[in-house]
């Protein structure tokens, strides 16, 4: 994070148990240095900015497995080669 504060400030650490399960988080912006000058209603501003950025990437990135998990479905009903088996094939056992 350190001299890339900006790019970075929207990142989060997840700490997990070996099962995966979360046990605690820290937002990058809470330790922010470069934002130690800012009132607390700002700086958790910049906090729920992240979560808010974080939210719509793995929202896009859901869409983005779904568009292909169809694709992959719809080449194999027509009987063509699957440009990503592997979500086929998880799709296909999710059935």
């Amino acid at each position: 994070m350190r001299a890339r504060e900006q790019e970075t400030r929207i990142w989060r650490l997840d700490a997990c148990e070996n099962d995966g399960e979360p046990v605690f988080e820290i937002p990058f912006a809470s330790v922010d240095p470069t934002l130690d000058h800012l009132p607390a209603e700002l700086r958790r501003m910049f906090v729920e900015l992240g979560e808010r950025h974080r939210s719509l990437m793995e929202t896009i990135h859901a869409v983005r497995s779904t568009i292909a998990q169809s694709g992959a479905l719809l080449a194999l009903s027509r009987g063509k080669p699957c440009l990503a088996p592997h979500l086929a094939e998880r799709t296909l056992s999710q059935r």
